[in-house]
């Protein structure tokens, strides 16, 4: 299939998801070819229009996380002008590769709301061990999307350098991703570099007196 005919394709894909959601869910498709955004609807959810432009590195993240049917689902994230957004990303690749991304960004401000009145209502029913599984994988979900929107400030360029990836990770510290576990995994591959280039930079940092825990990484 052409590119063109599956952008087609994906734009009803698109509509039809929107038609399924409703307002309260962002729906935007990004063409990774052209580099532009081909759809979106609700934009006022994160202040986004058509003439966004999804940084490169954010999307190579995007696809670099997701997992092996192309899916990165139901990661939070925090804005200032709407709350908490459940954002999840499908990716759609030709023979080329990953050619496009369907991003749903759900508002879930009510949601949460029932959701932590059901959370007092069955407290004492709740099994221990199962409630921190679940808060644990909440965890890990908040940090990869923590370390995309960091990424997103940084460009191409930085993210190259061994100065930009310093500084990337200095943030990423600050954030408390990197106490996170499987956070060396999911940076080494968000960033595209090896471990042994991540443990070599973080004791840099602890060098320099930038961070002070001892880098230990589990990969």
């Amino acid at each position: 299939m052409k590119h063109d005919e599956l952008m087609d394709v994906l734009m009803k894909t698109a509509i039809g998801i929107h038609k399924v959601m409703g307002k309260n869910t962002e729906i935007v498709l990004h063409d990774l070819r052209k580099h532009e955004t081909a759809y979106i609807v609700n934009g006022i959810i994160s202040g986004r229009d058509k003439s966004y432009k999804i940084p490169l590195d954010t999307s190579a993240a995007i696809i670099s996380l997701a997992d092996e049917d192309g899916h990165l689902i139901g990661i939070g994230k925090a804005l200032a002008n709407v709350g908490t957004l459940r954002a999840s990303h499908f990716i759609y690749s030709d023979d080329d590769g990953p050619c496009a991304i369907i991003c749903i960004n759900q508002d879930l401000n009510k949601i949460e709301e029932f959701r932590n009145y059901l959370d007092q209502l069955l407290k004492p029913r709740n099994n221990y061990n199962e409630q921190a599984g679940i808060e644990e994988n909440y965890i890990i979900k908040i940090a990869k999307q923590i370390l995309l929107d960091t990424m997103e400030d940084f460009s191409s360029a930085e993210l190259a350098s061994k100065e930009g990836r310093l500084k990337l990770l200095t943030r990423l510290y600050e954030s408390g991703v990197l106490s996170v576990r499987d956070a060396p995994s999911m940076i080494c591959k968000a960033m595209g570099i090896s471990s042994s280039s991540l443990y070599n930079y973080l004791r840099e940092l602890k060098e320099t007196g930038v961070i002070e825990d001892e880098p230990k990484l589990t990969l």
